[in-house]
């Protein structure tokens, strides 16, 4: 129901509406939605602190992996993050097994900031990484080759091998490959790539700057586009789509500054929640503010006098209640907001205004009123399984 009442977001006005609300700043959202129509719908868009007091955006050369650090000890920021400098990227398709392993990547490194990319890192392994860390002060973290968990299952070595071999040619890395015949104690400075930042999170990797050859990248890219036209399997060119549209992507950069550190942290929380009610605003529409919108996909529903249809309904008029609870007249409010007989109807408690959703600036995100159902409707099956709930009065 939520689907059938729902707005798209087709223009550029009404994105920058949909930003507005979230930072409640016309230049931050101006810069929002410009990072996002430079990035499109599906690029990395990062948030940057600097030291002055100014916003600026910065579109630089870029690859995002789904993958993220294997430990939290190479966290080095207060965002949970892991941020190298001007490192050094190595790449493999070894197993790395034995604390030697990790000790030949590091001596070869220079003790230079580093990230080792490889399919597994055993615990002797990392372990020997995580104390070079600690006793050096050498910047360095580990991820896995970027596989999903279904890849993970259905994977071949040539699978692992191409798309190592894409972070290789954005970062300018000889890769260690099995195939090669070279060994792990063989590594050399020369077979390392360089990025000039890479951003390591719980979950994924962004590469900035890599030192990777334009003409490399350009041949590369039409190799993938060539092999997928003949690809049968859709698991491949699925795999191979995803592979182009990396390589051919690029970082946008919100750069912030402030007066302080509060001032910048208050700002950088702005533009991400900005950021993320605009993509889910384009991925799935909008819908009516304020409750409104569970009132009107409920008024879809069959209508019946069974207790659980009963108690639906008193469930998702609530939150509808509760913000206009103020106002001393929230049945009244109500019937007249449904008096229009339009879903796209919303109301705005601080004006005392109703209107469309763009003219009352009360809009939820659909994907948003979507989860937050499935979170209720999963929270009370638990409690109608359980036999005892401890509540707080």
């Amino acid at each position: 129901q939520l689907d059938s009442i729902r707005v798209p977001i087709l223009t550029r006005e009404q994105l920058l509406s949909v930003a507005l609300i979230a930072t409640k700043s016309y230049e931050l959202s101006e810069m929002v939605v410009s990072a996002i129509e430079r990035a499109g719908k599906e690029g990395t868009i990062l948030v940057e602190e600097v030291k002055p007091y100014y916003i600026e955006l910065e579109t630089v050369s870029g690859l995002q992996l789904d993958r993220g650090y294997l430990h939290t000890s190479f966290i080095n920021t207060q965002y949970d993050e892991c941020i190298l400098n001007n490192a050094y990227v190595f790449i493999t398709n070894y197993d790395l097994e034995t604390f030697k392993d990790a000790e030949a990547i590091i001596k070869a490194s220079q003790l230079q900031p580093l990230l080792v990319i490889a399919p597994t890192i055993s615990k002797d392994a990392l372990t020997t990484f995580i104390v070079n860390k600690e006793k050096q002060k050498i910047p360095i973290c580990c991820i896995h080759t970027p596989l999903s968990k279904e890849q993970y299952k259905t994977h071949t070595d040539y699978r692992l091998r191409d798309l190592s071999g894409d972070i290789a040619v954005a970062t300018g890395a000889t890769p260690i490959f099995k195939e090669t015949g070279r060994r792990l104690k063989t590594v050399t400075i020369k077979d390392f790539g360089f990025v000039k930042s890479a951003l390591i999170k719980k979950h994924s990797t962004i590469l900035i700057g890599g030192d990777g050859s334009p003409e490399k990248i350009s041949e590369r890219l039409a190799s993938l586009v060539h092999q997928s036209e003949f690809l049968t399997n859709d698991f491949d060119r699925r795999l191979c789509t995803e592979r182009i549209t990396k390589l051919r992507s690029n970082i946008v950069t919100l750069k912030v500054g402030g007066y302080g550190d509060y001032d910048v942290l208050n700002i950088r929380r702005l533009l991400e929640d900005a950021l993320a009610s605009c993509r889910a605003s384009l991925d799935n529409g909008v819908v009516a503010g304020c409750g409104l919108s569970y009132i009107y996909a409920f008024s879809g529903c069959n209508n019946d006098d069974t207790p659980g249809y009963k108690i639906l309904e008193k469930a998702l008029c609530y939150p509808f209640q509760q913000i206009t609870s103020s106002t001393q007249n929230s049945p009244l409010l109500l019937k007249k907001i449904l008096s229009h007989k339009n879903n796209h109807i919303s109301y705005n408690i601080l004006t005392d205004s109703i209107g469309t959703l763009f003219d009352t600036q009360v809009i939820d995100a659909t994907n948003v009123c979507k989860k937050i159902l499935q979170f209720a409707i999963s929270l009370s099956s638990e409690i109608l399984c359980s036999k005892y709930v401890i509540i707080k009065e």
